[in-house]
């Protein structure tokens, strides 16, 4: 779906604070790097037009279209606005005017309650995610460690493969139910028990 815009969008993304990913030096190794974790106003047609454009870019990644088309539905009012969507960008100032290419990963969520929380999509640029070694790495924990810091619980279904339970297993997320070892949850001091 093509959004219709111009040079001159103005972009509303608000920014929720500096974190950081690793990036890989020329040596081989990595260093951190900072990066800004935005939180995305789905009813500015300039969040949505970059969103649009991460979807585009990364084509083969079905997650950034669903972000969208969550986006585009409150954008056009035929959804209520629960979902929350944050992504994680290399642009540190004029954030009114955010880069779609400097975009590292997105995330959107549901607030269950005040302090519990439901990850829908989350998704790292795919150049990151299927290299071996990646320019960028640390982007899908910066942003999830992002929202543990605003809740006490936080659930997710996660894809069935090995390498993604893993991914959730280190950030501390656990099965939440025995019949299915793809619902997790995390919960705030259960990782450090």
């Amino acid at each position: 779906m093509k959004i219709n815009h111009s040079d001159n969008t103005n972009f509303n993304a608000l920014f929720v604070k500096q974190t950081q990913v690793s990036r890989l030096l020329r040596n081989g190794k990595y260093e951190p790097q900072n990066v800004s974790l935005v939180k995305i106003n789905p009813k500015n047609a300039g969040d949505i037009w970059a969103l649009d454009t991460v979807a585009n870019n990364w084509e083969y990644d079905k997650f950034s279209t669903n972000i969208f088309n969550n986006a585009y539905q409150i954008y056009k009012g035929t959804e209520q606005p629960k979902y929350h969507i944050y992504a994680l960008t290399t642009q540190r100032n004029n954030l009114r005017k955010l880069n779609a290419d400097k975009i590292l990963g997105l995330m959107d969520l549901t607030r269950l309650t005040k302090r519990e929380t439901y990850i829908s999509h989350l998704q790292t640029k795919p150049d990151f995610v299927y290299s071996t070694k990646p320019k960028i790495k640390g982007v899908g924990a910066a942003l999830i460690n992002a929202i543990k810091e605003t809740c006490t619980t936080i659930r997710l279904t996660s894809l069935p493969e090995l390498s993604v339970k893993r991914f959730y297993k280190k950030l501390g997320f656990v099965p939440y139910t025995e019949t299915s070892a793809t619902k997790l949850i995390w919960k705030k001091n259960f990782d450090k028990a």
